[in-house]
């Protein structure tokens, strides 16, 4: 679930929901290209919102609900988590790898080398510039 000032989207199986923030009522469902459920999203500048599902896609969308493209397709991976860090969204999931993306041009920049040893459930940025994994092996991962 994300809020958009406007509007609150909220994930429900491979659609969006948006729900008018003021009003508190539907807005309208967003039905763009999720082959699978959708596990997170990511608010990117104001100007973008990515999300990420259980069979291996992050997809971009314009803040006012409009599909843009796929950016990235890893069927081997069910994504569960995006958080951006910096100019950087990383995304981690049924991996031990995060994948860490341009956000300006949506580019796969990097991987880290594992440090877990199973799948990656959750990020998190702490104090604006350092991001934390969790992992299904019960172990916090810093990143700096």
């Amino acid at each position: 679930m994300i809020d958009l000032g406007e509007h609150i989207w909220i994930s429900y199986g491979t659609s969006i929901i948006r729900i008018d923030a003021e009003s508190l009522s539907y807005h309208d469902t967003l039905s763009y290209n999720h082959n699978s459920n959708i596990t997170d999203m990511c608010i990117v500048d104001n100007t973008y919102v990515w999300s990420c599902t259980s069979s291996g896609q992050i997809n971009l969308f314009s803040c006012d609900g409009k599909f843009l493209k796929l950016i990235f397709l890893e069927p081997s991976i069910s994504w569960q988590s995006l958080c951006l860090a910096g100019s950087q969204v990383w995304a981690s999931g049924s991996t031990d790898t995060i994948y860490m993306f341009e956000s300006s041009s949506q580019e796969l920049k990097n991987k880290t080398k594992p440090k877990h040893s199973d799948d990656i459930n959750s990020l998190v940025l702490v104090f604006n510039r350092i991001v934390w994994s969790g992992s299904s092996d019960k172990t916090i991962c810093v990143w700096s």
